[in-house]
């Protein structure tokens, strides 16, 4: 299992509450969102047969991604899941993941409009623990989601199921159902709180990520000359 941390924590308030009775200290809790990415091919016919089994889905994910052309190199972000972290993505590789997401739209069998951001979006850390991944459909534009509840105000998630959300002062609350949604990979706390200001600061600096990333994204650009005028927003930021 693959845990490596972003860069990007700040001191913030957050508590755990369930049956388990989890509480953490509200002035030492870091916040952290890790952006990461999603790549699924189902490319290979046994993907979805009856002896396809959690324990051998690395081996099933690493030959999809081979016979789809990427390098060996890749280690996702936890075992068992698609999920890989942005920053650790070579340029091969995020040049194929590029190319193959824009095909649609290379032939013009898209509009821009239909073309969405890149899979993926942010795990939220809390004291080192990942609470809450990206969910079915979620992007990297997702960064507006978190930004807006930094800022105290509630806005649309591309990932779904969404968890209930509201604020107490100034933090911001989580609550899980269980019951009626399903949410991956990991089972969640049923409920969880931190601080907008620590919020904040993970925001700030997973900005400072994108817009590194988004210099590559530009010089995929340029030297796989796909002439696509304000690519970042296509692929990162999504249209506003």
């Amino acid at each position: 299992m693959q845990r490596e941390r972003e860069n990007l924590s700040a001191n913030g308030t957050s508590a755990f509450s369930n049956n388990r009775e989890n509480f953490y200290s509200l002035e030492l809790m870091k916040i952290e969102l890790i952006p990461v990415l999603k790549i699924y091919y189902a490319n290979l016919p046994f993907r979805h047969a009856e002896h396809y089994t959690p324990e051998n889905r690395n081996k099933v994910q690493a030959a999809s991604l081979k016979k789809a052309g990427f390098t060996a190199d890749m280690q996702p972000y936890l075992s068992d899941t698609d999920l890989y972290r942005l920053v650790g993505l070579s340029d091969e590789n995020l040049t194929r993941l590029v190319l193959d997401h824009i095909q649609k739209y290379r032939e013009r069998a898209y509009e821009k409009s239909r073309t969405y951001p890149l899979l993926g979006g942010y795990v939220l850390r809390l004291d080192g623990r990942d609470q809450f991944f990206p969910q079915y459909n979620g992007d990297l534009s997702d960064i507006h989601f978190w930004k807006h509840l930094a800022a105290g105000r509630l806005t649309a998630s591309n990932g779904q199921p969404v968890p209930g959300i509201h604020f107490e002062k100034d933090n911001v609350v989580f609550t899980f159902d269980e019951e009626t949604e399903y949410y991956q990979p990991l089972e969640a706390e049923s409920i969880l709180k931190f601080s907008r200001s620590g919020l904040k600061f993970a925001v700030d600096g997973v900005y400072e990520t994108l817009l590194v990333f988004q210099e590559r994204i530009e010089q995929i650009n340029i030297i796989e000359n796909l002439d696509i005028k304000n690519i970042h927003e296509l692929l990162i930021w999504g249209y506003q």
